[in-house]
């Protein structure tokens, strides 16, 4: 680690909250009552993905979608020893999960032990912490792939796809947990994509992350939602302002700074330069701070683009007490801004 006497750092020493252990609250279940619930639940679910038509040329995937009781949790690893690889849980505890078994022998094995009630030597059900934590099993929905952007475009169901508008997509499909499987799957849809008149763009497989950019019609984005593999469909993101339009603002364009309240903290943006392009500064010069303080010598220009020569501005717009730019050595620095009894970072 380099010798920076000059940097003055901070020892913070507090304990951290003890972490929660255990699963959760094992809901109070009947094991018939609600082993049967769950098997007639899964049989649907089977019955559905045997009948169901996919497009041309899409190999089908077992997609469960598991909604966990509130106040329950249940261990990756007791998924992966059913046969199950988890790939996603929200903040409302469905999971999605994914098997290469489209019988679901391991899971339905242990679902039956646990229906079955605790053997005489035990007082639980077989599994119980993980069947009893099951509030339903079911699939997931092409309208759960629909993404953000594209439900405030008012798509919300595969009715509202407008069939030959022209649409540019980001489709994620889920990670099934094999690098080989995901560049397969990206393979095998960007053929289906092409053959519906489409391309893809882009595409990415990563270790946790597998996207391809389509441009498509209508028609072929709603059979996409109804690809197993395919976790989201939505719009590329946008920027609110391209980078020309920002560099043409100036200070008339932005909101009058409010005054600061009486104690606020003071701000020092100690830096090697301010770059002339910096819209709130190339139109005012150093107009628009309520203090800027040059140490050593007078603030400068610089006439490139070089790094870090923003923050001034970022800092004024926001209605801060003071801002103090400095261009000078490090000691000079040190020296002004403990005359300012501002500390040094």
């Amino acid at each position: 680690m380099p010798n920076l006497p000059h940097l003055v750092l901070p020892r913070a020493e507090f304990d951290l909250p003890r972490k929660k252990s255990g699963f959760g609250r094992i809901p109070q279940r009947h094991h018939g009552t609600h082993g049967r619930a769950l098997s007639e639940e899964l049989e649907g679910v089977l019955s559905e993905f045997r009948a169901r038509s996919r497009p041309k040329g899409i190999d089908p995937s077992l997609i469960l979608r598991i909604q966990l009781n509130a106040q329950a949790g249940v261990d990756e690893d007791a998924w992966e020893r059913s046969g199950l690889v988890l790939l996603s849980i929200d903040e409302n505890k469905t999971l999605v999960l994914f098997s290469s078994d489209v019988e679901l022998s391991e899971f339905k094995r242990r679902l039956s032990e646990y229906q079955l009630g605790p053997p005489p030597e035990q007082k639980g059900a077989p599994h119980q912490q993980m069947f009893a934590s099951i509030d339903e099993i079911g699939e997931v929905r092409p309208e759960d792939r629909i993404g953000r952007l594209l439900r405030a475009e008012g798509v919300t169901s595969l009715e509202e796809v407008e069939e030959l508008k022209q649409y540019v997509a980001d489709v994620e499909l889920w990670d099934l947990g094999s690098r080989d499987a995901n560049r397969n799957n990206v393979a095998e849809l960007r053929r289906f994509i092409e053959q519906g008149g489409g391309r893809v763009s882009d595409d990415y497989v990563g270790e946790s992350l597998v996207l391809l950019r389509a441009h498509c019609i209508g028609r072929v984005i709603k059979d996409l939602l109804t690809v197993d593999y395919v976790a989201k469909v939505d719009l590329p993101p946008t920027p609110t302002l391209t980078v020309s339009q920002l560099l043409d603002l100036g200070l008339e364009d932005f909101p009058e700074t409010p005054v600061p309240e009486a104690g606020a903290p003071g701000v020092a943006v100690l830096d090697s330069g301010l770059s002339a392009a910096t819209p709130p500064y190339r139109t005012g010069g150093r107009r628009g701070h309520q203090r800027t303080a040059g140490v050593g010598r007078r603030v400068g220009w610089s006439r490139s683009w070089n790094h870090g020569c923003r923050p001034g501005s970022i800092r004024q717009r926001r209605g801060v007490h003071r801002i103090e730019v400095v261009r000078a050595p490090a000691h000079s620095v040190q020296r002004a801004c403990a005359q300012q009894r501002l500390p040094v970072r």
